[in-house]
C-alpha cells in the first residue's frame, strides 16, 4: 500500500493503452486492490470495475464501510496497489469522485498517466545480515522510539526481530510514519512509513520462544524504493557468490 515516487521510472508504464489494458485485466479478474490515503494512515479495499478509455475514467467499487468511503472522497492523494499477472501494480491519483456504474454507486478516478508494474521477483524476501544487522527505528511519540534488527527485506516490506517484552504500541494493524532503516549498505538512513501486517512467535534452536513481526512499506520519499531495491539485489548477489564457493 505504498505511494509511488515520481522519480521511480525503472518499472513505470507510461503508454495510455498499456495502462488501460492492465486495469481492464484487473477488472475482468475482479482483482482486490488496496487504496491508501490520509498520509498512509487509512486503507480501503476495492476492485476495479471498468475502464472507459474514451472518457478517461477508471471505475472502482465502493466499500461497505461508508465512513471510509467518505474519508477517501475527501483525500487529495490516493495510492492504489494490487497484485495482478504475477506483478505488483501501483499508481497514484490526486482525487476520487463519487459516481454511478451500471446503476449502482461507484468511485471513479482519472486513468493514471503512469503506473508501476513490478515483477514478483522484486518481491522476494532476502535474509539480512545477522551480524551488523539493518536496524529499524520507529518513533512512538516525540519523546520515545524503539529499535529492532531486521531478519529479512524486500521492496514490499521488512521482517523484524521483536524483544521478549513487546512495546504496547507494536500491535497488528498499527501504522507508523517517519521510521528509519539504518545500515551503511543502504546509504546510511532511509525514511519509510510502516504498517504492521503480522506478529508471531517462533521457537529457536535452543527451544526458547521469540517474537517476529512483518511490516509493509506504506509510503516512500522520492528515490527510497530504488535504494531498497538495489540493496535487495546486493544481498542476492552476495548470497549467490557465497553459494558458489
Amino acid at each position: 500500500m505504498a505511494y509511488i515516487s515520481d522519480n521511480d521510472d525503472e518499472f513505470a508504464v507510461w503508454e495510455r493503452g498499456a495502462i488501460a489494458n492492465i486495469l481492464l485485466g484487473m477488472a475482468k479478474g475482479r482483482t482486490p486492490c488496496n487504496a491508501t490515503f490520509n498520509a498512509g494512515m487509512e486503507v480501503l479495499l476495492t476492485v476495479v470495475l471498468d475502464v472507459d478509455q474514451k472518457a478517461g475514467w477508471v471505475y472502482l467499487d465502493v466499500n461497505a464501510n461508508e465512513e471510509m468511503n467518505k474519508h477517501m472522497l475527501h483525500s487529495k492523494r490516493i495510492s492504489f496497489q494490487a497484485f495482478f499477472g504475477g506483478a505488483k501494480i501501483m499508481w497514484n491519483n490526486a482525487a476520487v469522485q463519487d459516481t454511478t456504474y451500471e446503476g449502482g454507486r461507484a468511485f471513479r478516478v482519472a486513468i493514471p498517466e503512469r503506473l508501476q508494474r513490478i515483477q514478483r521477483r522484486g518481491s522476494y524476501r532476502v535474509n539480512t545480515p545477522i551480524t551488523n544487522p539493518v536496524m529499524c527505528r520507529i518513533i512512538i511519540n516525540p519523546k520515545e522510539e524503539v529499535s529492532f534488527p531486521l531478519f529479512d527485506i524486500c521492496i514490499e516490506g521488512i521482517g523484524v526481530i521483536l524483544p521478549e517484552v513487546l512495546h504496547p504500541s507494536i500491535v497488528k494493524l498499527a501504522n507508523f510514519r517517519n521510521c528509519r532503516l539504518e545500515h551503511p549498505d543502504l546509504g546510511g538512513s532511509l525514511e519509510v512509513s510502516l504498517f504492521v501486517k503480522s506478529i508471531w512467535e517462533v521457537t529457536l534452536k535452543n527451544n526458547t520462544k521469540a517474537n517476529r513481526a512483518g511490516m509493509e512499506f506504506t509510503n516512500f520519499l522520492p528515490g527510497i524504493q530504488n535504494k531498497i531495491q538495489r540493496y535487495v539485489y546486493h544481498l542476492e548477489r552476495q548470497l549467490k557468490a557465497t553459494s558458489a564457493l
